[in-house]
C-alpha cells in the first residue's frame, strides 16, 4: 500500500528537521505523524482496486424542474363519467340525472388530473333530488314514462315546463300512471297542433316559453357534451400557459 505523495513529502520535511539521536528522535517521529494525521488524514490507495470518480453534483436547474402534472385525455374523462353512472341503482343510459348523481364525477375527474373550473355552474343545470319532476319520474310508473319520453326531441324540457304549472303534481301523476301518457309529450314535440297547444300553455302562470328548451342538462349524453366544451377550453388554456412558460424559460437563459 502507498501513502499519498503530498503527505509523504510533508512527513519527510519534518523528519529532516528533527535531531538525530535517541529517544528525542523517536518521540519526534511520533509527534510528526500525529500532527499530519490531525491536519490532513493520510490517504491510502490500493493500486489493484480501480478508484471511482466522485459523483457529479446535480445541476442547479435540474433541482428546479418539477414532474409534469397529470392531464387526462377527453376519452379518459368520458369513460370515468360513464363508469360512475353505470354504478347507479336502477340507472339506464338516457335516464334523468340529478345533482347528487353527477357530483361524484367531478371528484373523480379531479383525482384523474382535471379540476373542472365551471363545476358549480354545470351542477346548477341539473335538477335537485327533491324537485317534483324527479320524484314523479322515479316511481315505478314514472320510469316507464321517462324511458318513453327521453327519446323525444325536447321531451324532458316539456315535462320540466309542465312541472312548474300550478296543477303540475296532478298533471304529472296522470301522465305517468296513464297507459299512454307519453303520447301527450310526443304530440307536443312532433306536431303543429302540439306547438299550438304549447303556445297556449305559455300564456298560463309559470308557462312562459313552453315550446323552448329550458337550457338544463337532464341526461348523461348532455353532460358529456357539456364537459367536452369545458375540457376544450381548459386544454387550450393549459397549452397556452405551457408555451408561455417555455418562452419565459428560454428568455431567462439568453446571455
Amino acid at each position: 500500500m502507498l501513502f499519498c505523495s503530498r503527505s509523504l513529502s510533508r512527513f519527510g520535511e519534518k523528519v529532516e528537521s528533527l535531531p538525530r539521536h535517541g529517544f528525542a528522535s523517536a518521540l519526534g517521529l511520533v509527534l510528526v505523524a500525529s500532527q499530519l494525521s490531525a491536519a490532513e488524514p493520510l490517504t491510502i490507495l490500493n493500486p489493484a482496486v480501480e478508484q471511482k470518480a466522485p459523483a457529479a453534483k446535480p445541476d442547479a436547474d435540474s433541482k428546479k424542474k418539477k414532474p409534469a402534472e397529470p392531464w387526462p385525455t377527453f376519452d379518459q374523462v368520458q369513460k370515468t363519467a360513464e363508469k360512475h353512472f353505470a354504478t347507479l341503482k336502477k340507472y339506464r343510459k338516457g335516464d334523468l340525472l340529478t345533482q347528487s348523481d353527477v357530483a361524484p364525477v367531478f371528484e373523480q375527474l379531479e383525482k384523474l388530473g382535471w379540476k373542472v373550473a365551471d363545476k358549480t355552474e354545470i351542477l346548477k343545470l341539473f335538477l335537485g333530488d327533491r324537485e317534483l319532476m324527479v320524484r314523479m319520474l322515479r316511481t315505478d310508473d314514472g320510469r316507464i314514462f321517462m324511458r318513453d319520453i327521453e327519446r323525444l326531441p325536447g321531451g324532458y324540457d316539456r315535462v320540466d315546463h309542465l312541472s312548474r304549472l300550478s296543477d303540475a303534481e296532478t298533471l304529472l301523476w296522470r301522465l305517468t300512471t296513464g297507459p299512454d301518457g307519453y303520447k301527450m309529450i310526443d304530440y307536443m314535440t312532433k306536431t303543429t297542433w302540439g306547438e299550438t297547444m304549447g303556445e297556449m300553455i305559455s300564456q298560463a302562470p309559470n308557462g312562459q316559453g313552453f315550446n323552448k328548451r329550458t337550457g338544463r342538462i337532464y341526461t348523461e349524453q348532455q353532460l358529456i357534451a357539456r364537459l367536452k366544451q369545458s375540457y376544450a377550453k381548459a386544454d387550450k388554456s393549459r397549452k397556452k400557459a405551457k408555451v408561455s412558460s417555455a418562452a419565459a424559460a428560454k428568455a431567462a437563459h439568453k446571455p
